[in-house]
């Protein structure tokens, strides 16, 4: 299923199931690295329905995250990508009963993990 919050850049959530039975799955944001898209991320798909948790595999501006120190568009632009990831977290939360703001998690590649 893809999710999409009004902003710059796109993301996908990915859950199979009726998970509305199993009460609350961790939320799990995966970070791309600079110069990638979310399609790199795509081979966590099979880990996030294997272990029960949703996978949002956010898209960064012009491939890139603002790290604060680093990397690419993002940085230059000064882009706000904690407020992105709020909105995304709110608004799945917001959706999806079997979904807690408190049980969200951060992973990420390169530029996405800094």
């Amino acid at each position: 299923r893809r999710l999409v919050v009004p902003r710059h850049a796109k993301y996908d959530g990915y859950f199979e199931g009726e998970y509305f039975r199993v009460g609350t799955l961790p939320l799990a944001f995966l970070l791309h690295g600079v110069g990638n898209d979310s399609t790199s991320m795509m081979n966590f798909i099979a880990l996030s329905d294997a272990y029960h948790f949703v996978l949002v595999l956010p898209e960064g501006l012009e491939g890139s995250f603002n790290a604060g120190d680093c990397c690419g568009y993002a940085l230059e632009k000064n882009v706000d990508d904690v407020g992105f990831l709020s909105q995304i977290q709110s608004a799945m939360t917001s959706e999806f009963d079997f979904l807690k703001p408190n049980f969200s998690y951060g992973i990420g590649h390169d530029n996405g993990a800094f």
